[in-house]
């Protein structure tokens, strides 16, 4: 696993283990690039204040820079945004060079 984290990027917690499902979460404030590798079981999430992001191996960029939005650009792979709150039923496929918010 890489990440990169922008200068000024609030909060970054969570991972390395996964949790008893498999899953490994990331909690972000802030902006970052990830570059995640395949996991065999279970999955990565990256959870900002307005969305949920999960990723089974890619490369993307996340910017949770408001609180009330978080813009993701795909960069190779695919991951599935879930907003939260209002849109929280609206679940985006995101492929390389895509971008959703």
């Amino acid at each position: 696993m890489f990440l990169w984290k922008e200068e000024g990027a609030r909060g970054v917690a969570g991972l390395p283990g996964a949790g008893k499902d498999g899953t490994r979460t990331l909690y972000l404030d802030g902006s970052g690039r990830f570059r995640l590798e395949h996991v065999a079981a279970g999955q990565y999430v990256v959870a900002t204040p307005s969305a949920r992001i999960v990723v089974t191996g890619t490369e993307f960029d996340v910017s949770a820079d408001d609180p009330s939005t978080t813009r993701v650009r795909v960069e190779s792979g695919v991951v599935m945004l879930t907003s939260r709150g209002a849109r929280a039923w609206r679940m985006l496929e995101l492929r390389a060079g895509e971008r959703g918010e």
